[in-house]
């Protein structure tokens, strides 16, 4: 097994190659005081890849700082990992990021939102825009 101590982006990139093949997520089990526990055993037993978090001991005795997550992939999930990180366009490092006051929606959200009695700042009602038609910073 491959064991990854990443960033959160980093953690994006490979939960999002991981599931490139077969579109499933990952589940995991976390813990304050066992991550070296949560990183093999769950992943030697099933074969699937896991995430958790460093405990109190890898990070005072292996001296990982407060930024990293681990994420384990078992040998057998490795070649599916490699392409999905190779095919899936997961984006660019580092995120470039945009806000805006009030976000447009895609439509199916925005009937949501209207459904639930929501409105912009203004008062005025959400429309929304298909997703295909939107800009980034829309």
């Amino acid at each position: 097994m491959i064991i990854i101590y990443c960033n959160s982006v980093q953690l994006t990139r490979l939960l999002l190659g991981i599931a490139y093949k077969d579109g499933q997520d990952i589940t995991s089990r976390l813990s304050g005081h066992a991550g070296c526990v949560y990183a093999v055993v769950p992943a030697m037993q099933t074969g699937e890849c896991c995430v958790s978090v460093p405990c109190m001991g890898i990070r005072r005795y292996g001296g990982y700082q407060d930024d990293k997550i681990i994420f384990t992939v078992p040998r057998e999930k490795l070649e599916n990992l490699i392409l999905g990180l190779t095919q899936s366009g997961t984006g660019e490092l580092p995120v470039k990021i945009w806000t805006r006051a009030e976000y447009t929606l895609g439509d199916s959200y925005a009937e949501l939102a209207r459904l639930m009695g929501m409105k912009k700042a203004d008062g005025s009602e959400i429309v929304g825009k298909p997703f295909g038609e939107r800009l980034p910073w829309e």
